[in-house]
């Protein structure tokens, strides 16, 4: 992977920034994704690196993104977002998170770029910290409730005092917090380095991953699993949450495929399953009782 690492001392943890792979100086290329396609076509390419060589999209993915019709619809129009708000607060108490934890309030909007456009994208992150020698094994601590808590807050503490970061970090036991609320805009990719108009357009959502170096030195082991259930589930109820508040289904994506095609690219979330996700997705969106109609 290439990003920058600067760490910071943090009661006996180094913690590591590199969410956005800020290096200023790459050099611009051809951006792989079209920001301006119709939501599928973004879909597909944003979510590339999830997927198999010749793999389509996930059904569910197809199924909320191909209901919005026109993506010029203003948002304010109320978009297709077929979940009630007392489900969607059931399934938030059932899991014990506080909507402060997981972006804000419900009727709240979301971020907005300098032009006054609200966020359209859903970036899954993984913190590639955690970094583990190529001689070492992935300790068991790394599933250590405790860890785990201590590791986020230390990262959350960190994002608040600098200008780039996630809105929310989501540990391995599927406890989440809030760095900054979705309609705070957020710096989190390298494109939006370069292209500073998508500042506001992407929630930015970390998922913690330790990762160890291989024998040349790079850092490409994951644990396994390298995303849990928990994670997967957590991630799930943030991806409803944050479109709930935008009142339409935003388009997913991962780091990778946002970053595709700079000089310097990230290339996380590694090992993440679009199949996996999706899945938990589905049922996630069986349980909030997907009516497909547009609530009144």
């Amino acid at each position: 992977m290439k990003r920058i690492h600067r760490l910071v001392a943090l009661v006996g943890i180094g913690v590591c920034v590199s969410i956005a792979g800020l290096d200023v100086h790459a050099q611009p290329a051809t951006p792989a994704c079209d920001f301006s396609a119709p939501s599928l076509v973004q879909a597909q390419c944003l979510l590339r690196p999830g997927l198999a060589a010749g793999e389509a999209l996930p059904a569910v993915i197809v199924d909320l993104l191909g209901r919005q019709v026109n993506d010029s619809v203003p948002v304010s129009t109320g978009l297709p977002i077929d979940v009630s708000e007392a489900a969607l607060r059931a399934s938030l108490a059932k899991r014990r998170i506080a909507l402060p934890d997981i972006g804000g309030e419900l009727e709240l909007g979301l971020s907005v770029n300098a032009a006054g456009e609200p966020a359209r994208y859903f970036v899954i992150h993984d913190t590639s910290y955690p970094v583990y020698s190529s001689r070492q094994s992935f300790p068991r601590h790394i599933d250590d409730p405790h860890w785990n808590r201590e590791l986020a807050r230390r990262l959350v503490v960190q994002d608040r005092k600098r200008d780039y970061g996630a809105h929310l970090y989501i540990d391995r036991h599927g406890q989440v917090r809030a760095s900054f609320p979705f309609d705070v805009a957020r710096l989190s990719t390298k494109t939006e380095r370069l292209q500073p108009e998508l500042v506001g357009l992407f929630i930015a959502v970390e998922c913690l991953q330790p990762h160890g170096r291989d024998a040349r030195g790079l850092d490409t082991r994951t644990p396994s699993p390298a995303f849990t259930r928990a994670q997967l589930d957590t991630l799930a109820l943030a991806y409803v949450v944050a479109s709930y508040r935008a009142r339409r289904w935003l388009i997913p994506a991962l780091h990778a495929g946002v970053d595709a095609g700079y000089a310097g690219a990230h290339d996380d979330p590694r090992g993440f399953s679009l199949a996996l996700w999706s899945g938990r997705l589905a049922l996630l969106l069986r349980s909030l009782q997907l009516s497909g109609k547009t609530p009144v």
